[in-house]
C-alpha cells in the first residue's frame, strides 16, 4: 500500500499546528541514495491555477516569538520569495527578500535578485575575514552619495593599510597616516619640481651677479646663459614666479646647477636662497617685501672647469609673507662668500636652480 499524503479538505485551507499548540521541530529526511538532486525538501508554493503575476509572493518563512504571557506571537524576521515580472514558460524570475524587525517595524535589509545582485538597505559589516568579488568578472561599487573607506575606525591599531591590487601588485594603497599611493603617486605627499634657468633671473640692483653667455662644446657650440658670482663680495640674482595651484604652501627645497670658472681641487662654493610671497593688494615695499630666513648648501668643486655641478638639496626653506593660492613668490639666490666653507677662489657660474615643492593631493577649481 502506498504511503498516504496529508491533504486538506479544501484547496488553500488548513495548517499544521496553531499559535497555542505546535511541534518543536520538523524533520525531512531523504532515505534514498545521496546525489546532487536528493535530500530533504521543504517546498513553499503558490498556485491558484493562474500564472504568477509581477511582485507576487511565492512563499514566506516567519520567525516569531511570544511578546507577552498570553501567547501573542510577533515577527522578529522573515524570508520571502517575490516574483519579478509576470511568469510564463520561459520567464520565472524571482527575488529573495530578508526582513528584520526594529521595535515593531519590519524592514527589508537584503534582497538577492534574479540578476545575482545583493542589495543591502543598511550597513555591511564584516567581523573579521575577507570580502571576495567574482573570480572572473567585474566588481563595481557605485553610489549616489559619498563613499567612505575608514581605516581603523576605532583607532585601536598601531598601523593599518588599505590596498587595491591587480595580479598581486598594488594599484592603490593607503595607510592610516593619510598617505595614498596610486601607481607611484602619493596623494598629499607627492613632490614636483620647477627648474628656473639663470637666463630667467635678473642681477640684483645692488651687488648683482654678472650676467653672461657662453658657447660650450667644440663642435656643437651649445650656448647657455649663466650668472657669475664673485669670490669676495656677496652678490645676488632675483626671479619671481607664481607657484602651481597644487602647491601646499609648505616649505620647499632647492638644488643649484653650476660650474666653476677654473680648476681648483678640494674647494667648495656655498650657495644660498631666500624668498617671500605676496598676494593681491600686498605692498611690495612694506612688510610683504621682507625676505624669509635663508638656507644655504655647500657643494665641492670637481676640479674641472667645464663639468656640470649639481648641489645637494638645501634644508627646508620657508617662504615668508602671505600664503594662498595664486600668490607671487620672489626669490633671491646668492653665493655665501662669508661662509667658512666657501673657499673657491674664482667666480662660480650659476646655470639654474631646481625647486622641489609638495602637492596638496587635491585638485584645483576652474577659474
Amino acid at each position: 500500500m502506498a504511503t498516504k499524503n496529508l491533504v486538506p479538505r479544501a484547496n488553500g485551507e488548513g495548517q499544521l499546528g496553531t499559535s497555542a499548540k505546535g511541534w518543536k521541530g520538523f524533520l525531512s529526511c531523504d532515505a534514498g541514495a545521496s546525489s546532487a538532486t536528493s535530500g530533504g525538501m521543504l517546498q513553499l508554493s503558490c498556485d491558484d491555477t493562474a500564472a504568477m503575476g509581477d511582485d507576487h509572493r511565492l512563499g514566506v518563512i516567519y520567525f516569531k516569538g511570544a511578546e507577552d504571557g498570553a501567547g501573542t506571537l510577533s515577527t522578529g524576521a522573515r524570508i520571502q520569495a517575490i516574483t519579478r515580472d509576470a511568469w510564463g514558460g520561459s520567464a520565472n524570475d524571482a527575488d529573495l527578500e530578508f526582513y528584520t524587525t526594529d521595535g515593531t517595524t519590519e524592514s527589508k535589509v537584503l534582497t538577492l535578485d534574479a540578476d545575482k545582485l545583493g542589495t543591502f538597505a543598511g550597513d555591511i559589516r564584516v567581523s573579521g575575514g575577507d570580502i571576495y568579488g567574482p573570480v572572473d568578472g567585474d566588481l563595481t561599487i557605485t553610489s549616489d552619495g559619498n563613499i567612505v573607506m575608514n581605516i581603523d575606525a576605532d583607532n585601536d591599531e598601531t598601523s593599518q593599510a588599505f590596498s587595491i591590487q591587480n595580479s598581486g601588485s598594488d594599484i592603490l594603497a593607503g595607510t592610516d597616516t593619510g598617505n595614498w599611493t596610486a601607481a607611484g603617486w602619493v596623494a598629499g605627499a607627492n613632490y614636483r619640481t620647477i627648474y628656473v634657468d639663470a637666463g630667467g633671473m635678473v642681477p640684483a640692483g645692488t651687488n648683482g651677479a654678472q650676467a653672461a653667455t657662453e658657447e660650450m662644446h667644440a663642435t656643437n657650440f651649445t650656448t647657455m646663459d649663466y650668472l657669475a658670482f664673485d669670490t669676495s663680495t656677496e652678490e645676488y640674482a632675483d626671479f619671481k614666479l607664481v607657484m602651481p595651484e597644487q602647491y601646499n604652501n609648505s616649505t620647499i627645497k632647492v638644488k643649484f646647477y653650476w660650474k666653476p670658472a677654473d680648476q681648483e681641487a678640494s674647494v667648495s662654493v656655498v650657495w644660498g636662497i631666500k624668498a617671500y610671497a605676496a598676494t593681491d593688494s600686498d605692498v611690495l615695499t612694506g612688510a610683504s617685501g621682507v625676505w624669509g630666513t635663508e638656507q644655504v648648501i655647500e657643494d665641492e668643486s670637481l676640479n674641472v672647469n667645464d663639468d656640470l655641478h649639481i648641489s645637494s638639496a638645501t634644508p627646508a626653506l620657508t617662504i615668508a609673507g602671505s600664503h594662498s593660492e595664486g600668490k607671487l613668490v620672489f626669490f633671491r639666490v646668492f653665493r655665501k662668500v662669508g661662509a667658512a666653507a666657501d673657499d673657491y677662489a674664482d667666480d662660480a657660474h650659476l646655470l639654474g636652480i631646481n625647486i622641489q615643492y609638495q602637492e596638496t593631493g587635491t585638485g584645483s577649481a576652474a577659474w
